[in-house]
Protein backbone atom coordinates (compact mmCIF):
# COMPACT_ATOMS: atom_id res chain seq x y z
CA UNK A 1 0.00 0.00 0.00
CA UNK A 2 1.29 3.16 -0.78
CA UNK A 3 0.74 7.00 -1.59
CA UNK A 4 1.58 9.38 -4.17
CA UNK A 5 2.65 12.74 -2.71
CA UNK A 6 4.18 16.01 -4.48
CA UNK A 7 6.24 15.29 -7.65
CA UNK A 8 5.02 11.92 -8.09
CA UNK A 9 6.69 10.61 -5.59
CA UNK A 10 5.09 7.30 -3.95
CA UNK A 11 5.22 6.89 0.26
CA UNK A 12 5.72 2.71 0.78
CA UNK A 13 3.11 2.04 3.55
CA UNK A 14 3.92 -0.95 6.03
CA UNK A 15 2.05 -3.39 4.88
CA UNK A 16 0.90 -4.00 8.72
CA UNK A 17 -1.16 -1.10 8.54
CA UNK A 18 -3.17 -2.09 5.41
CA UNK A 19 -4.10 -5.41 7.35
CA UNK A 20 -5.18 -3.56 10.51
CA UNK A 21 -7.53 -1.07 8.10
CA UNK A 22 -9.00 -4.68 6.84
CA UNK A 23 -9.56 -5.61 10.00
CA UNK A 24 -10.67 -2.44 11.84
CA UNK A 25 -13.13 -1.94 9.08
CA UNK A 26 -14.77 -5.25 9.10
CA UNK A 27 -15.03 -5.02 13.33
CA UNK A 28 -16.40 -1.36 12.62
CA UNK A 29 -18.97 -2.45 10.09
CA UNK A 30 -19.84 -5.57 12.33
CA UNK A 31 -20.86 -4.02 15.20
CA UNK A 32 -17.75 -5.03 17.38
CA UNK A 33 -17.23 -1.75 18.80
CA UNK A 34 -14.80 -3.21 21.27
CA UNK A 35 -12.28 -4.95 18.80
CA UNK A 36 -12.44 -1.55 16.36
CA UNK A 37 -11.25 0.47 19.49
CA UNK A 38 -8.34 -1.87 19.43
CA UNK A 39 -7.38 -1.71 15.83
CA UNK A 40 -8.01 1.90 15.49
CA UNK A 41 -5.95 2.76 18.34
CA UNK A 42 -3.03 0.46 16.66
CA UNK A 43 -3.82 2.02 13.41
CA UNK A 44 -3.61 5.39 14.96
CA UNK A 45 -0.13 5.16 15.92
CA UNK A 46 1.49 3.30 13.18
CA UNK A 47 0.23 5.11 10.61
CA UNK A 48 0.94 8.94 12.32
CA UNK A 49 4.56 10.35 13.67
CA UNK A 50 3.28 14.28 13.55
CA UNK A 51 1.13 15.44 16.10
CA UNK A 52 -0.27 18.74 16.95
CA UNK A 53 -1.12 20.21 20.53
CA UNK A 54 -4.15 22.92 21.05
CA UNK A 55 -3.81 26.01 20.35
CA UNK A 56 -0.64 25.44 17.93
CA UNK A 57 0.48 27.55 15.64
CA UNK A 58 1.17 25.62 12.39
CA UNK A 59 1.76 26.92 9.07
CA UNK A 60 0.10 26.26 6.28
CA UNK A 61 2.70 25.72 3.78
CA UNK A 62 3.09 22.45 1.89
CA UNK A 63 2.93 23.30 -1.84
CA UNK A 64 0.44 20.99 -3.35
CA UNK A 65 0.32 20.27 -7.57
CA UNK A 66 1.10 23.79 -8.97
CA UNK A 67 1.26 26.85 -6.98
CA UNK A 68 1.01 29.93 -9.26
CA UNK A 69 1.82 32.24 -6.08
CA UNK A 70 0.44 35.24 -5.17
CA UNK A 71 1.76 38.96 -5.89
CA UNK A 72 1.89 39.64 -2.03
CA UNK A 73 3.42 36.55 -0.47
CA UNK A 74 -0.30 34.42 0.03
CA UNK A 75 0.75 32.18 3.57
CA UNK A 76 -1.17 31.21 6.72
CA UNK A 77 -1.11 29.49 10.05
CA UNK A 78 -3.74 27.46 11.71
CA UNK A 79 -4.38 26.86 15.48
CA UNK A 80 -7.10 24.16 16.47
CA UNK A 81 -8.98 23.67 19.71
CA UNK A 82 -10.79 20.89 20.64
CA UNK A 83 -13.74 21.21 22.53
CA UNK A 84 -16.01 19.69 24.20
CA UNK A 85 -19.03 19.40 21.58
CA UNK A 86 -16.89 21.06 18.79
CA UNK A 87 -13.34 21.54 16.91
CA UNK A 88 -12.65 24.92 16.35
CA UNK A 89 -10.29 26.28 13.53
CA UNK A 90 -8.57 29.37 13.76
CA UNK A 91 -6.84 30.54 10.52
CA UNK A 92 -4.70 33.54 10.03
CA UNK A 93 -4.28 34.16 5.80
CA UNK A 94 -1.49 36.44 4.55
CA UNK A 95 -2.86 38.16 1.50
CA UNK A 96 -3.00 41.84 1.15
CA UNK A 97 -5.79 41.81 -1.67
CA UNK A 98 -8.20 40.78 1.23
CA UNK A 99 -5.65 43.28 3.74
CA UNK A 100 -7.60 46.14 5.89
CA UNK A 101 -6.63 49.05 3.42
CA UNK A 102 -7.20 47.19 0.47
CA UNK A 103 -7.41 49.68 -2.37
CA UNK A 104 -9.78 47.80 -4.44
CA UNK A 105 -12.99 45.33 -3.19
CA UNK A 106 -11.20 42.10 -1.99
CA UNK A 107 -11.98 39.63 -4.77
CA UNK A 108 -12.64 36.17 -2.19
CA UNK A 109 -15.08 34.51 -4.19
CA UNK A 110 -12.67 31.27 -4.57
CA UNK A 111 -10.75 31.87 -1.27
CA UNK A 112 -11.29 28.94 1.05
CA UNK A 113 -10.43 27.24 4.07
CA UNK A 114 -10.74 23.41 3.50
CA UNK A 115 -10.60 21.35 6.81
CA UNK A 116 -9.97 17.04 6.70
CA UNK A 117 -10.66 15.08 9.57
CA UNK A 118 -10.50 11.24 9.60
CA UNK A 119 -11.37 9.51 13.06
CA UNK A 120 -10.07 6.31 12.32
CA UNK A 121 -7.61 7.26 9.38
CA UNK A 122 -9.20 4.90 6.95
CA UNK A 123 -10.38 6.30 3.83
CA UNK A 124 -13.71 5.97 4.12
CA UNK A 125 -13.68 8.22 7.35
CA UNK A 126 -12.69 10.82 6.01
CA UNK A 127 -14.48 14.43 6.40
CA UNK A 128 -13.96 17.38 4.55
CA UNK A 129 -15.49 20.82 5.91
CA UNK A 130 -14.74 24.08 3.46
CA UNK A 131 -15.56 27.76 4.18
CA UNK A 132 -15.44 30.82 1.81
CA UNK A 133 -15.23 34.34 3.23
CA UNK A 134 -18.52 36.24 1.64
CA UNK A 135 -16.86 39.47 0.22
CA UNK A 136 -19.57 41.66 0.28
CA UNK A 137 -19.14 41.25 4.42
CA UNK A 138 -16.53 41.64 7.27
CA UNK A 139 -18.08 39.27 9.50
CA UNK A 140 -19.71 35.94 7.02
CA UNK A 141 -18.03 33.21 5.82
CA UNK A 142 -20.48 30.79 4.09
CA UNK A 143 -19.97 26.61 3.49
CA UNK A 144 -20.75 26.78 -0.66
CA UNK A 145 -23.83 25.06 -1.71
CA UNK A 146 -21.63 21.79 -3.19
CA UNK A 147 -21.14 21.14 0.67
CA UNK A 148 -24.32 20.87 1.14
CA UNK A 149 -24.31 18.43 3.82
CA UNK A 150 -22.34 20.50 5.95
CA UNK A 151 -24.51 23.89 5.14
CA UNK A 152 -26.55 25.49 8.22
CA UNK A 153 -24.07 22.75 10.53
CA UNK A 154 -21.02 24.58 10.67
CA UNK A 155 -20.26 28.20 12.34
CA UNK A 156 -18.13 29.88 10.12
CA UNK A 157 -17.07 33.99 10.13
CA UNK A 158 -14.23 36.22 8.58
CA UNK A 159 -12.27 39.70 9.32
CA UNK A 160 -10.17 41.80 7.51
CA UNK A 161 -6.40 42.02 9.51
CA UNK A 162 -3.41 44.72 8.78
CA UNK A 163 -2.22 41.96 6.43
CA UNK A 164 -4.95 39.72 4.86
CA UNK A 165 -7.76 38.23 7.39
CA UNK A 166 -8.79 35.98 9.88
CA UNK A 167 -10.72 33.11 8.96
CA UNK A 168 -12.46 30.61 11.77
CA UNK A 169 -15.26 27.70 11.88
CA UNK A 170 -16.34 25.65 14.44
CA UNK A 171 -17.66 22.55 13.59
CA UNK A 172 -19.93 20.30 15.79
CA UNK A 173 -18.37 16.47 16.43
CA UNK A 174 -22.04 15.99 15.68
CA UNK A 175 -21.78 16.25 12.46
CA UNK A 176 -18.15 14.44 12.02
CA UNK A 177 -18.51 10.94 10.38
CA UNK A 178 -16.49 8.36 12.69
CA UNK A 179 -16.26 10.43 15.34
CA UNK A 180 -16.02 8.98 18.57
CA UNK A 181 -16.13 10.03 22.60
CA UNK A 182 -12.96 9.71 24.38
CA UNK A 183 -10.35 10.20 21.10
CA UNK A 184 -6.94 11.01 22.11
CA UNK A 185 -5.49 11.73 18.56
CA UNK A 186 -7.67 12.45 15.72
CA UNK A 187 -6.32 12.28 12.37
CA UNK A 188 -6.75 15.61 10.07
CA UNK A 189 -5.37 18.43 7.60
CA UNK A 190 -5.57 21.67 6.25
CA UNK A 191 -5.54 23.57 2.95
CA UNK A 192 -6.12 26.95 1.58
CA UNK A 193 -6.48 28.42 -1.56
CA UNK A 194 -6.08 31.95 -2.05
CA UNK A 195 -8.90 34.08 -4.17
CA UNK A 196 -8.66 35.69 -7.78
CA UNK A 197 -6.48 34.70 -10.55
CA UNK A 198 -4.05 32.59 -8.72
CA UNK A 199 -7.27 30.65 -6.93
CA UNK A 200 -5.52 27.07 -8.08
CA UNK A 201 -2.90 27.48 -5.64
CA UNK A 202 -2.82 24.85 -2.94
CA UNK A 203 -1.16 25.42 0.44
CA UNK A 204 -1.47 22.32 2.58
CA UNK A 205 -0.33 21.89 6.71
CA UNK A 206 0.99 18.71 6.34
CA UNK A 207 2.54 17.25 2.94
CA UNK A 208 1.60 17.50 -0.87
CA UNK A 209 -1.10 14.44 -1.36
CA UNK A 210 -4.66 13.95 -2.38
CA UNK A 211 -6.06 14.37 0.87
CA UNK A 212 -9.61 14.23 0.06
CA UNK A 213 -8.79 10.62 -1.02
CA UNK A 214 -6.41 8.96 1.86
CA UNK A 215 -5.70 10.29 5.42
CA UNK A 216 -2.26 8.88 4.92
CA UNK A 217 -0.57 12.22 5.06
CA UNK A 218 -2.56 14.00 7.45
CA UNK A 219 -0.90 14.92 11.07
CA UNK A 220 -2.93 14.26 14.13
CA UNK A 221 -4.34 16.74 16.38
CA UNK A 222 -3.94 15.80 20.52
CA UNK A 223 -7.13 16.10 22.94
CA UNK A 224 -7.26 18.36 25.28
CA UNK A 225 -5.01 17.37 28.60
CA UNK A 226 -3.14 15.13 26.71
Amino acid sequence: MGIAVGERKVIIEDPEVGRLIQSYCKARDGGDAAKAASLREQILKKRYNRAIAPGQAVPVDKINYKNRGSKNGFAATVRMYPQKDNLRVVMDVLDKDCALGATKKPDCKSACLCVYICPGGVDDEINYIVITPDPNTDGKAVVPEYESSYKDKIDASWKRTVEGYRAEMVIPWSNVKGYYKGWKLLPIEVMTIPPGSYSYSQLMMNKAANCWESPRSYAVLKASGN
